[in-house]
């Protein structure tokens, strides 16, 4: 008992196997990928940043310290020179001491240039740094006004850069007054010039970053590029503008559509930007610095940006890297998806063939490098093997009709009107006797072909083979309404491929074949009958025996025809008009009773 596969549920749409291959390989990998690169690229960029946070600090307070370091010991010179005279008992009449301690006191600071006493009543003793001393007087209203300044003062503190006409240089000075018994006597100061500011910074160990000092934000104290023969100062002009030319590259630090490198913090006083210019983008840190003046001091340093770590240069290439990695695993996902998908695809493909019984147009699977494929394409392969022996003894054309009507459930036994055709090679008992086995086979072969193509061109079933007789019919499985028509014209085609082939035989000396056929149109039975381990679907009843009797019929009527083709009224009613037929007489059949009209189709 056979049971019939389940309906097959309908999908709307169906994904290619290499597509969820590709999609879940590939996309896998991605996921994995991704989520490794994104965590480690996490850490390495917090750990990228954390470092040029701490580099650009250090920087910074490097610079700062630096700073301090050469200019706090002045403090403490005038400091410690203003404290030491106050508690002497001598008069500040006695120069050459005065002038000695300052000898002495500069011996240890080569970073300035000149200490200097003012005194209340307008005198002048200067010890430069070359051991030179100058003694004078002035009444000039500059130095009236710090005079009266360092009265108010009480301890050190720094005055804004001046132009030193004697020095030909600007200084930044130091000051502090100088008193006896709460007498003002004048004051000590101690210069640095800007000069020696900018040699200091020429030999800060910072690689690829360029320090700088600015004064009141918009001039230039000290630069590495500082060049005192363009920049004409003077008493009025003591320092150079950013803009003038000096430093191209730092005239851009407060440009305003700078941005704020958010990640680096260098305190309230400090800020790190990056300003994008025409040639690329420049990073600049900078802070403030007080303490040095009646206006801040602002110290810093810039950069490159594609020189500003070594680390972001890592952590690009690294991200780089994992793309590539990423692209090539996606590559490999979906070569990956091709190998397994196209043999699938080529097998589905094949089954399709297989499926519609078209077995020439299969070739064999390919091998595959994949063991369950390469198992798989074996499996088919001997499959196609079986299945085209198996064609040769299943009429194809049969096949694909039942394939048409879906599973054997809807293939029932029936009654049904059809048209039955038997043929038959008149005398050919005699012919094999004379012939072997092989010509025997070979001469069926040859002329089996020409029945069934005639038939197959009319959409006609060959149902059997009996000896050198063929049995075919039209109208079943599926259903024909021109079945007779259809029979008909077969026949002609039948008959005219007879007499080319005669044409051959008796050019190769063999003697022609005569043929007889019997057509007759009328109810059977339709169905799948057989025993459980076979079974054939076929026509039984009354109108094939019909047909088989006109065929034998023939042999007695029409001995001398080439082709003698008889059919019953019934067909001759069926095929309607297109046909020549005539008629043939009033024939009782053998084996039947009652007397049927016989007419003999003329080609």
């Amino acid at each position: 008992m056979s049971v019939a596969p389940p309906p097959r549920r309908h999908i709307f749409f169906r994904i290619p196997i290499a597509l969820i291959l590709g999609v879940g390989l590939s996309g896998l990998t991605l996921i994995a990928a991704i989520s490794v690169m994104w965590v480690s690229l996490g850490i390495a960029q917090q750990n990228t940043v954390d470092l040029l946070q701490d580099k650009a600090r250090n920087l910074i307070n490097t610079i700062e310290n630096r700073v301090r370091a050469q200019l706090e010991p002045a403090e403490d010179q005038v400091t410690a020179l203003a404290f030491l005279w106050s508690q002497e008992k001598e008069t500040f009449d006695d120069l050459s001491r005065l002038e000695r301690d300052l000898k002495r006191s500069m011996v240890a600071l080569p970073q300035v240039n000149g200490t200097a006493i003012s005194f209340a009543d307008g005198r002048l003793l200067l010890v430069s740094k070359d051991g030179s001393v100058e003694r004078s007087a002035s009444d000039d209203p500059a130095m009236k006004a710090a005079m009266a300044l360092a009265r108010t003062e009480t301890r050190a503190y720094w005055g804004p850069p001046i132009w030193q006409p004697e020095l030909q240089q600007t200084i930044v000075n130091v000051r502090y007054p100088i008193r006896r018994r709460g007498e003002f006597i004048g004051f000590i100061g101690t210069a640095v010039s800007t000069e020696a500011l900018s040699q200091f910074l020429q030999g800060l160990d910072v690689k690829g970053w360029t320090p700088f000092i600015l004064y009141d934000r918009d001039y230039v104290l000290a630069t590495p590029y500082f060049d005192p023969s363009i920049m004409k100062l003077d008493r009025g002009n003591p320092l150079p503008r950013l803009n003038i030319g000096i430093d191209p590259i730092l005239a851009n630090i407060w440009t305003p559509d700078r941005s704020t490198i958010s990640t680096i913090n260098l305190g309230p006083r400090g800020e790190a930007s990056e300003v994008k210019t025409p040639k690329g983008s420049t990073i600049f840190l900078w802070r403030e610095l007080n303490g040095f003046g009646d206006k801040p001091w602002v110290i810093g340093t810039y950069i490159d940006s594609a020189l500003a770590s070594p680390e972001v240069a890592r952590l690009e290439i690294a991200l780089g890297l994992g793309l590539a990695i990423v692209l090539v695993a996606v590559a490999a996902g979906l070569w990956v998806a091709r190998l397994i998908g196209r043999p699938v695809r080529e097998l589905a493909k094949a089954a399709e063939s297989v499926r519609d019984l078209d077995f020439d147009a299969i070739g064999p699977a390919g091998r595959s490098r994949i063991r369950e494929l390469d198992e798989a394409s074996d499996a088919f392969n001997q499959m196609l093997a079986g299945l085209r022996w198996f064609e040769t003894y299943v009429p194809q054309t049969l096949v694909r009709r039942l394939l048409t009507l879906g599973d054997r459930s809807q293939v029932p036994s029936e009654g049904r009107i059809i048209t039955v055709l038997f043929t038959d090679i008149q005398g050919f008992t005699a012919l094999s006797e004379r012939l072997g086995a092989t010509e025997t086979a070979a001469l069926l072969n040859h002329h089996f072909t020409i029945v069934n193509t005639a038939v197959d061109q009319e959409q006609g079933t060959v149902d059997k083979y009996i000896g050198d007789s063929v049995m075919a019919y039209w109208g079943a499985p599926v259903a024909q309404p021109d079945h007779a028509a259809r029979a008909c014209r077969a026949v002609r085609a039948i008959a005219s491929a007879i007499a080319a082939d005669n044409v051959d035989r008796i050019a190769r000396g063999e003697a022609p074949l005569n043929m007889r056929i019997g057509l007759h149109t009328g109810p059977v039975i339709a169905g799948n009958i057989g025993s459980s381990g076979r079974i054939n679907y076929t026509v039984v009843g009354d109108t094939v025996n019909t047909a088989n009797r006109l065929e034998h019929l023939g042999k007695e009527l029409f001995p001398d025809l080439e082709v003698c083709t008889l059919a019953s009224a019934a067909t001759v009613e069926a095929a309607g008009k297109g046909f020549n037929f005539v008629a043939a007489g009033q024939h009782q059949l053998r084996g039947r009773e009652g007397i049927i009209a016989v007419y003999r189709l003329i080609n």
